[in-house]
């Protein structure tokens, strides 16, 4: 019983803790934060340096044809056209699709038009792999992965131009996903939060952050669900480009949170968030080969 007592505790506290990074903090909940002192050079800086971003919303609406952009669901998907799979041969399951065309506005080196998706592998990991000494960034790159990012650069609108013979894809018991829901895009000057290994740069210049501080900039910075392309990113752990890629410049190509309506219910492990990043040599040349695809949770 006293063992039982004590996981239960500790799982209540990573469980707390964890949430206050996510703005969600029981104990902020109930009380209004107190703007620190020096806080306003802070959000100037910031602001200074904001990135320009699509934010992404679930819409009630889904999608009515093939090449809309959409979370989950069907992918619209090229007859005769190899589908993606993993090193093991098995079709990956699809999670989003993006239709540059349907942005209000194009981003610097992002595409202007075509559709772009991702699908990741049916397993317990949802196709992450992780970087150590041994699997470096660079060999990473370098070999067959357990996700994929596929690049449209034209899109059929004819009903006999896409194959409707992926539903063993589809079929999983392995997916963040459930269901499927159209999505909206809004223009955003976004802010790094704390957890984007830049922050820590972008404020140097007036010093280390007090306790009280840092967990002001947790809670006002990070915003949930935060669906976005561009922008600084968003991790319920830590920014993996800190330790593996400190002076590359990653980019967010996209990020898909925890999040539902009635259409969908995303959950990546135990309220998690996905992030595929990209270098920029890459993105402006349309290479999506090398993404770097990382997921983590509470």
């Amino acid at each position: 019983m006293l063992i039982f007592l004590i996981l239960v505790i500790a799982t209540g506290f990573l469980i707390i803790k964890g949430g206050s990074n996510r703005g969600q903090s029981i104990k902020e909940a109930d009380e209004k934060l107190v703007e620190p002192d020096g806080w306003p050079q802070i959000q100037a800086l910031l602001e200074i340096n904001a990135l320009p971003s699509v934010k992404i919303t679930l819409s009630d609406e889904s999608p009515k044809l093939p090449s809309q952009s959409r979370f989950g669901g069907k992918p619209y998907w090229p007859v005769n056209k190899p589908y993606p799979v993993d090193k093991n041969g098995n079709a990956l399951g699809f999670v989003a699709q993006i239709n540059f065309a349907e942005l209000p506005e194009k981003l610097e080196n992002y595409p202007g038009d075509g559709l772009l998706q991702f699908f990741i592998a049916n397993d317990d990991l949802y196709g992450l792999e992780f970087l150590d000494e041994q699997n470096t960034l660079e060999k990473y790159l370098k070999k067959k992965k357990n996700f994929s990012v596929i690049y449209h650069s034209e899109i059929s609108t004819s009903v006999d131009a896409f194959s409707n013979d992926i539903e063993h894809a589809l079929q999983n018991d392995m997916s963040p996903y459930s269901g499927e829901s159209g999505i909206t895009f809004s223009l955003s000057s976004d802010m790094a939060s704390p957890v984007d290994y830049r922050f820590d740069k972008l404020i140097k210049s007036l010093g280390e952050l007090n306790d009280e501080t840092e967990e002001y900039a947790y809670e006002t910075l990070m915003k949930s669900p935060d669906h976005k392309i561009g922008g600084y990113a968003s991790f319920t752990q830590e920014d993996p480009r800190g330790y593996f890629a400190p002076d590359d410049n990653w980019l967010l190509l996209l990020q898909i949170d925890t999040d539902s309506n009635e259409n969908i219910d995303i959950m990546w492990g135990d309220a998690g968030i996905a992030n595929f990043f990209i270098l920029p040599g890459d993105l402006k040349s349309l290479n999506f080969n090398n993404v770097w695809y990382n997921w983590d949770c509470h």
